[in-house]
């Protein structure tokens, strides 16, 4: 779930399908696909393989935590009908905390930014989520909370004229603009929203997860 939100896009993809890795001795009978996966794996730093590593061990399990906590059924259809299945709802979660994958001091950890740690949903999911990952959880008080922060992403989109990227660096909790505006502007925009902008000069049309990883380098 959160690797689709909250990581870099190549990262993501292969938390979701290289689920293995490919012994020394087995590289010759290995697919073109399954060397294409392991080439990019070798090529990441250390720190993005041990996130990589960490988050193929724990994301499915980290997800059935939140899932059970905020729950969201939705369905799938094929040959044989629809089928139901349960995922966590993000709009839910959104309300009381954020929550992604980090790394501190070269170590990958999970990390929740709460707003409220002591509403029920909040004590069960760090009970649940201390269980599971140990000193790999990482518990953060929320300045402002993804909710707010993603509807002023939205709403500063119609103050701002001209070409705008805007993105999330949830690690600060600011929302990234991407805009030639005078510092002026940016001023009026801090004074009617408050200090939650981190802005950087227009690049080019991108995605808002490139914006935030970029942020991040």
């Amino acid at each position: 779930m959160f690797k689709k939100i909250l990581l870099p896009l190549f990262l993501a993809v292969l938390v979701t399908v290289a689920g293995y890795n490919i012994p020394a001795g087995h590289k010759a009978s290995a697919s073109p696909l399954e060397l294409q996966k392991l080439a990019v794996v070798e090529q990441m730093s250390a720190e993005d393989q041990a996130s990589y590593y960490f988050q193929r061990e724990y994301n499915e399990k980290i997800d059935a935590v939140l899932a059970k906590v905020f729950p969201l059924t939705l369905t799938t259809e094929d040959e044989n009908g629809v089928h139901p299945y349960q995922t966590v709802n993000m709009e839910a979660l959104d309300e009381q905390a954020s929550a992604y994958y980090d790394t501190v001091k070269g170590e990958a950890v999970f990390t929740l930014n709460i707003l409220d740690e002591n509403t029920p949903e909040m004590i069960q999911i760090k009970q649940e989520l201390k269980s599971l990952l140990g000193d790999k959880l990482v518990v953060k008080k929320a300045k402002h909370g993804l909710k707010k922060l993603k509807k002023i992403k939205v709403d500063v989109a119609n103050d701002i004229p001209g070409n705008i990227n805007t993105g999330l660096n949830v690690w600060e909790e600011k929302i990234i603009i991407e805009a030639d505006i005078s510092s002026k502007m940016q001023q009026e925009l801090v004074d009617k929203y408050g200090d939650v902008f981190e802005f950087k000069p227009y690049e080019g049309g991108i995605a808002d997860e490139e914006i935030m990883y970029r942020s991040r380098r």
